[in-house]
């Protein structure tokens, strides 16, 4: 009972970091995608997306808009996911 409880509490931080970046577009983005996926990520995923947090605004918008190449380190399976959604979001 207390990983559920630890990692809703963990899920809580990171969607208010998601909310609170600084960069409108990038809140806009992030908070979006967090509320379609966040309840659903695993341990390991929550870890990728958390990494992605602590981003620069302008950086990790270059990389998901194309502008910039994803560093390897960063180009893993939540990039993918957020860059995809991002992507289909309507113009």
């Amino acid at each position: 009972m207390t990983d559920i409880i630890d990692t809703d509490t963990r899920r809580k931080q990171l969607y208010f970091r998601a909310q609170h970046r600084g960069f409108r577009e990038v809140d806009m983005l992030f908070t979006a995608f967090a509320d379609k996926y966040l309840a659903k990520l695993t341990e390991p995923q929550l870890d990728q997306f958390e990494e992605l947090l602590g981003i620069a605004d302008w950086e990790v918008y270059g990389w998901v808009v194309g502008q910039k190449a994803v560093p390897a380190a960063y180009d893993h399976e939540i990039f993918a996911l957020l860059r995809d959604y991002r992507a289909n979001l309507p113009q």
